[in-house]
């Protein structure tokens, strides 16, 4: 289906006209970026289909080599080890039911991959002078791919079909810019003081309802790198485990952090399991060498354990 025979309320443009950037799923934002789709596959179904492929974890930490061609499978592991990902690839990607269960064999030398089932046939057939790998099916349809010769062995890889030269600059661009803003923002973010964390972390409390427990995150010049919400509810030993406290900082590479929860009374005066909370996550802060620089605890003002001299 064509962007234009969709619904025009449907439309992402339209969606975030109306809605606003949140309301998007993760294909419908990256749509609006590459605007265009390929010949029978819109925008958003061929980035749903690029997502799904690489993880949109994965997406922005790809090279621009690396967008152009994905890992197919070792020539040399056919039959073999790599049968199953040749196979699911036709199956999959080319709609090649008929695959599922073909027989696989090589001939010519072991230059050339046959996939059978009954009447219908696809082989693989390697040229080596040009360095592709390009697959024949019955019906004259072909398909390129490319091969390199590493470790002694023949890789084979092939390009997700509309990721051209065009769309892998926008995908490596739009990550760049993202990337500066948040260091753009991260930099007007300086803590210093506990009046400070006050001020920035009261934002961070959906409502005063509950008690909130937050980690906030520092590199090695106190400026912040994230914020997370640990745990909601009763503040207690169970609720708030080092192993949860400490996740975030360790894999986004924290300096040191900042405890920070609330009191619904309004009172900030810590509370006996606070006191024991704070002395048990400084000691494992010591231990993996990520350093608990205050726990403030927020009410109508604020109570810092730093500046008490309890930290």
């Amino acid at each position: 289906m064509k962007i234009k025979e969709i619904p025009a309320e449907n439309r992402p443009r339209e969606r975030l006209k109306k809605f606003g950037a949140s309301a998007l799923s993760d294909a419908e934002l990256l749509a609006i970026i590459l605007q265009k789709g390929v010949k029978g596959e819109n925008v958003v179904d061929m980035c749903n289909r690029l997502i799904s492929f690489y993880g949109i974890g994965n997406l922005s930490n790809l090279s621009f080599e690396e967008l152009h061609k994905v890992y197919f499978f070792c020539w040399d592991d056919v039959p073999g080890n790599d049968s199953g990902i040749l196979l699911k690839y036709m199956k999959d990607d080319l709609k090649m039911d008929w695959v599922k269960n073909a027989e696989i064999s090589k001939e010519g030398n072991g230059e050339t991959i046959i996939i059978k089932n009954g009447e219908k046939s696809a082989a693989f057939k390697l040229n080596k002078a040009e360095k592709k790998v390009i697959l024949e099916i019955a019906s004259d349809e072909t398909y390129k791919y490319i091969l390199k010769k590493e470790n002694g062995k023949i890789k084979v890889y092939h390009k997700i079909n509309g990721i051209g030269e065009a769309k892998a600059m926008q995908i490596k661009a739009l990550f760049e810019f993202n990337k500066r803003c948040n260091l753009a923002s991260k930099c007007l973010k300086k803590i210093k003081y506990a009046k400070e964390v006050f001020e920035y972390a009261s934002n961070k409390i959906p409502d005063n309802n509950k008690e909130y427990f937050i980690v906030i995150l520092l590199d090695s010049k106190n400026r912040i790198i994230a914020d997370k919400i640990v745990s909601v509810g009763i503040l207690n030993a169970s609720l708030v485990h080092p192993r949860e406290v400490f996740r975030d900082a360790i894999k986004d590479g924290a300096n040191s952090i900042i405890l920070v929860h609330n009191h619904p009374s309004d009172d900030p005066t810590p509370s006996t399991d606070d006191i024991k909370i704070t002395e048990t996550l400084v000691k494992t802060g010591e231990i993996i060498g990520i350093s608990v620089i205050d726990h403030v605890i927020i009410g109508d003002t604020y109570y810092s354990f730093k500046e008490n001299g309890k930290i």
